[in-house]
C-alpha cells in the first residue's frame, strides 16, 4: 500500500512538471494576428471569386437580346450577378471586422505593429 502511494505520488509530480509553457499575452495576440492575416487572406480569395462570378452574370444579363433574345434570360442572370454581389459584401464585411480586431491589438501592443 506504502509503494502505490509514493508511485501515485511520483507521477502526479512528474506530471506537474510536464506542464507546457505559458504562453504570454504578447506571445498570443501575435498569434491572433497571424490567425487574422490568414483569414482575411482566405477571404479575400473568396471574395474576388464572387466578384468575378458577379461580373460574369452581369455581362450575361447585359448581352440577353444578343444570346438568347429573352429578356427573362436577362433578369435571370442579373439576379445571379446581385447574389453573387451580396455574397462578396457580405464576405468584406467579415473582413473589415478582422482587420479591426487586429487594430485594436494594436492598440494595446504596438510593439506588434512593427516588423
Amino acid at each position: 500500500m506504502y509503494r502505490s502511494w509514493l508511485f501515485f505520488i511520483g507521477i502526479v509530480i512528474s506530471l506537474e512538471g510536464a506542464q507546457a509553457p505559458v504562453e504570454t499575452p504578447v506571445e498570443a495576440c501575435w498569434k491572433e494576428i497571424q490567425s487574422i492575416d490568414q483569414q482575411v487572406q482566405k477571404l479575400n480569395k473568396e471574395k474576388e471569386a464572387h466578384i468575378e462570378l458577379s461580373r460574369k452574370y452581369q455581362k450575361e444579363g447585359d448581352d440577353w437580346l444578343y444570346s438568347s433574345g429573352s429578356i427573362q434570360d436577362g433578369y435571370r442572370a442579373w439576379g445571379m450577378a446581385d447574389d453573387e454581389r451580396r455574397k462578396a459584401a457580405s464576405l468584406q464585411e467579415q473582413i473589415d471586422q478582422l482587420l479591426q480586431r487586429k487594430q485594436h491589438i494594436y492598440q494595446f501592443y504596438p510593439e506588434l505593429a512593427r516588423p
